[in-house]
């Protein structure tokens, strides 16, 4: 083959070699174009996660001093509600004790029912103190305060009790006019 031939061959394999690179270069710049349009679109998701990653601790924080708010009224809510319970069961023990110092001995006798309400307090009002028997029978003691004490078998007493114009100390609570005692002793 002369050299012409052999120049053209070359040509021929240059030109076909840079046909090749230019598409493989072409490729290259449209997967370049696509991987820069993905990396711009993930990043612009990116940014709007951040976003709303801020957002969501904000309102995170939002919720949070709400909620130290809530706990802070719910604290004075039952603090107040202590108080009124306080208040209230002052009263209930001051009616309780109007009512008790009206009170009078039921006849062990007569016709009224057994009342003494056991040594299980409940929810009354307690009381204790220490007082002058005016009268006495089996159900109880009518005090010269005016109140009457009732008891029962469940009364712990101690100390024997001789009669009227003895001083007693008595501990019990405030139930229907009457101090059901739970205990009484004679006063030294």
């Amino acid at each position: 083959m002369d050299k012409k031939q052999q120049a053209d061959l070359v040509v021929n394999a240059a030109r076909n070699a840079l046909n090749l690179a230019t598409q493989v270069n072409d490729a290259a710049q449209a997967e370049l174009t696509i991987a820069q349009d993905t990396y711009k679109k993930s990043y612009s998701a990116l940014d709007n996660a951040n976003a709303l990653v801020s957002n969501l601790r904000a309102s995170l924080q939002d919720a949070m001093d709400r909620l130290g708010a809530a706990k802070f009224n719910l604290q004075q809510a039952n603090n107040n509600l202590f108080v009124a319970q306080a208040r209230k069961e002052q009263a209930d023990k001051a009616t309780a004790i109007v009512k008790t110092q009206s009170s009078t001995l039921p006849d062990p006798n007569g016709t009224s029912t057994y009342i003494f309400g056991g040594c299980d307090q409940l929810n009354y009002p307690t009381i204790a103190g220490a007082d002058i028997i005016g009268a006495h029978n089996k159900l109880g003691f009518q005090l010269q305060s005016g109140y009457t004490l009732l008891y029962g078998d469940c009364t712990t007493a101690s100390k024997v009790i001789v009669g009227n114009g003895d001083v007693i100390s008595y501990t019990g609570y405030l139930k229907d006019g009457y101090v059901h005692a739970t205990s009484y002793s004679k006063w030294q």
